[in-house]
Order: structure tokens, then C-alpha cells, then sequence
């Protein structure tokens, strides 16, 4: 949407009072926030298609998987790095050695990927549906420990799989009273 201060606002947020970037004069908009200046206001513009990003539920869903499998590598990522140096030999922080251990920076770009991903999913998905799906990543960590780290699965992990998975399965369920 359009109006007095040339910024395009979103639709459907709450009305806000912004300062116009030409001129100073002031605005009101029911769209959502304006910014004040010309770098900002690239910076938030929306497209005119209002529907250019925004997902289905089973897409939101899958966004939130993939949100799991970037946070289980994130954290795979963070536990092969612990084997890097990172200690000078005079037992302070290495920062070179800090600096180069890749699998560490990948690990916390994958972290960074998994919240983008989350942030997305929620927008447009619901809440109490897409939150408990992030709990599989406990059921993904504890399969890739034991799989690449020999880590052994014992009747208290295997029970807290199993209740994991069997709370996300009652949580995804609908029945024929809720709406679509």
C-alpha cells in the first residue's frame, strides 16, 4: 500500500505513525511502520504482490523440518569442531586457530539458516502445530550419535524417541470439527 511518504507498507499490521523520508511530513498508515529514511525504506519495501512470499500450511511444515535437519547439522558441525585446537600452548585462546575451525563457523551458519528457516514457518503457519515438529531434532541428534559417534541408545533414549515422536504425531493430528 501506498501513501504520503512513498514507502509501500505491508498490509494487515497494526496502524502506526511514521515520519515521511521526503519533506518530514507525517503519515498515518494501517499497514505497518514506516522508515524514515531512503536506505530503510529499501530495505523493508514490500513487494505489490502481497502473497510473493507467504506459505501453505504443508510448506510451512516442511520449512520447519528442514529447520530440524539444518539444526541437527549445526549441531553435528559444533561437536566435530571441539576436536580443533584451540588453545596456544601457554593455555589462552588460539584466536587464529579459533579463526580457522570451519567446521565451528559452518556449524553456527547452519544455526543461522535454521532460525531463518523457523522465522519464515511461523509467519504463515500456526504455532501450536509447527512448534512441537522442532523436537524432532532431539530424535535427530540422538539417531546421529549413535550412527557416526557410536553413542549407544538405551531403553531411556529409545522411550523418549518414541514419546517425542508419538507427541508431534497427536499434536499434527486433526479432527473433522477443526477448521482447514
Amino acid at each position: 500500500m501506498a501513501h504520503g511518504c512513498g514507502l509501500r507498507h505491508r498490509r494487515g499490521h497494526l496502524q502506526a505513525r511514521c515520519s515521511a523520508a521526503a519533506g518530514g511530513r507525517e503519515c498515518a498508515t494501517t499497514a505497518g511502520a514506516c522508515a524514515a529514511s531512503t536506505w530503510a525504506a529499501k530495505l523493508i519495501e514490500v513487494s505489490d504482490n502481497p502473497t510473493a512470499l507467504q506459505f501453505s500450511h504443508k510448506q510451512s511444515l516442511l520449512l520447519v523440518l528442514l529447520c530440524t535437519v539444518f539444526g541437527v547439522t549445526a549441531q553435528f558441525l559444533i561437536k566435530t569442531s571441539t576436536t580443533h585446537p584451540m588453545m596456544s600452548a601457554s593455555g589462552g585462546l588460539d584466536l587464529l586457530a579459533l579463526a580457522t575451525n570451519y567446521a565451528m563457523w559452518l556449524g553456527l551458519a547452519c544455526y543461522g539458516i535454521s532460525t531463518v528457516l523457523l522465522v519464515l514457518a511461523l509467519r504463515d503457519g500456526e504455532l501450536s502445530l509447527l512448534y512441537p515438529v522442532i523436537s524432532l531434532t532431539y530424535v535427530w541428534v540422538i539417531l546421529l550419535g549413535a550412527f557416526v559417534f557410536h553413542e549407544a541408545i538405551n531403553v531411556y533414549k529409545a522411550s523418549g524417541v518414541l514419546l517425542i515422536c508419538s507427541g508431534v504425531t497427536l499434536l499434527g493430528l486433526k479432527t473433522k470439527a477443526d477448521p482447514q
